[in-house]
């Protein structure tokens, strides 16, 4: 089994568990837990990975803890709909969170930004959309 956390769009945090007895159960396992047909992962610090939609432009919402989670940690864009948080080995597999990347993952979700700060990080991004 993997282990990873859920960042909803409402920005709760959920523990996940995924078969991965199997490559075709694995990747069952991310495309339904972030309830999509088809993903993007993104790479962030500390060997964590984002596993998002890739066509969440077109079918979900505006992800604002998430977009400022991968924004803070030097992606640009935004992202859209529920994000799956797995770690990834030096060969790029897909692993459990260890206890020390689920805390850093805490820890981006519970830093207090104000409002003016997340409009002010994703104001760029947004306004290159239209």
């Amino acid at each position: 089994m993997l282990y990873g956390i859920r960042l909803s769009l409402d920005g709760d945090l959920a523990r996940i568990e995924i078969d991965d007895s199997t490559v075709t159960a694995r990747l069952s396992g991310i495309t339904q837990s972030i309830s999509v047909d088809v993903f993007d992962a993104v790479g962030l610090p500390e060997g964590i990975d984002v596993f998002v939609d890739d066509e969440g432009l077109y079918r979900s919402s505006l992800n604002i803890e998430l977009s400022v989670i991968a924004r803070s940690n030097g992606i640009d864009g935004v992202l859209f709909g529920a994000g799956l948080f797995l770690g990834h080995a030096s060969d790029g597999e897909s692993v459990s969170l260890t206890d020390e990347q689920i805390n850093i993952i805490i820890g981006w979700r519970m830093q207090y930004r104000p409002a003016a700060e997340y409009t002010a990080l994703l104001a760029p991004a947004l306004l290159g959309n239209i």
